[in-house]
């Protein structure tokens, strides 16, 4: 983001920060255990929580996919 506005691309890294305002809120809302469900969803890695923490239902775990897949995308094209 920092490179692409100091390089003059204003507009294109407001749509970057907006788009890791929108995982980062993604992160916030799910905790521990929404992060590590999407991160066992994207790269194979994180598996559950250790007690306490819940498991995430079927439903939970692609809530939670579904709120970071905009953040992998912006990650994956740079």
């Amino acid at each position: 983001v920092i490179n692409r506005y100091m390089a003059g691309q204003v507009a294109d890294a407001q749509k970057m920060q907006a788009v890791l305002a929108r995982g980062d809120w993604a992160a916030i809302q799910g905790g521990i255990v929404g992060t590590k469900s999407a991160l066992q969803t994207y790269f194979g890695y994180g598996g559950y929580g250790r007690k306490p923490l819940p498991r995430p239902t079927t439903d939970e775990a692609h809530a939670f996919a579904a709120g970071f897949k905009e953040l992998i995308a912006l990650e994956k094209s740079l």
